[in-house]
């Protein structure tokens, strides 16, 4: 049973159809014959064994019911990003190209990074893997820490927004906070692990401060100076 409720009983059905000769699928049309049928997961695979979600052609995430009853239905998105991650490839590109393979449902996130600066990596197991981890330890809106174990080089992604002014430090000592995937916070990592400490220091804020501070300074200077002459 995919659920049970008082009130719902539902299963879950597979099937696999195979076309009788390779074909250039241009359109996909499903009937139900009835309406307490849920069509979930069409894949398309090809003759070299490359596995699509039909899903991905109309721009969709994959999605699945996990809890349905008359009152509530759960869906969970099975491509919802961890909030931090590894990854062991990346490429460096233009904003313009960095757009346009993120919209392409053929690039996958979890394998490879997009950087609009930093290194680029190649590695034939992109993905993080079981035997590695990164783990949030304090999370605050200008102060994050992460525990990273990574296995070979590689990019931890922090899904969260980049923007001037973050700098972070691996193992105690600096390091650059890249952009990745037009948006998201990445560190260059090596195999082993690592702290990494992420924080928002904006230059202008300190030379604001900077300058607030030395006109105070010069402004009690400048009072203390007149009122002798007075």
């Amino acid at each position: 049973p995919a659920f049970s409720t008082t009130s719902f009983q539902g299963h879950t059905y597979r099937a696999r159809l195979v076309l009788p000769q390779e074909r250039k699928v241009t359109a996909l049309q499903v009937t139900a014959a009835s309406d307490s049928l849920r069509i979930e997961h069409v894949h398309l695979i090809d003759a070299g064994g490359a596995d699509t979600l039909a899903d991905y052609f109309v721009g969709a995430s994959n999605h699945s019911v996990v809890f349905r009853s008359d009152w509530t239905t759960v869906i969970e998105n099975s491509d919802a990003l961890a909030r931090a991650f590894l990854v062991h490839a990346a490429e460096t590109l233009d904003d313009a190209t960095t757009l346009a393979r993120l919209r392409d449902y053929t690039f996958n996130p979890r394998k490879s990074a997009l950087l609009a600066d930093g290194e680029a990596l190649v590695d034939n197991s992109p993905e993080q893997g079981d035997d590695e981890s990164v783990e949030i330890v304090t999370y605050q809106p200008e102060h994050v820490e992460l525990a990273v174990s990574a296995r070979r080089p590689g990019y931890v992604i922090l899904s969260d927004t980049w923007y001037p002014g973050w700098v972070a430090r691996l193992d105690g000592k600096p390091t650059a906070v890249d952009r990745a995937d037009y948006t998201f916070r990445a560190v260059r990592v090596e195999a082993g692990v690592h702290k990494i400490e992420i924080d928002y220091e904006p230059t202008s804020f300190y030379l604001g401060a900077g300058i607030s501070v030395t006109t105070l300074i010069a402004l009690i200077l400048g009072t203390s100076w007149l009122r002798r002459r007075l």
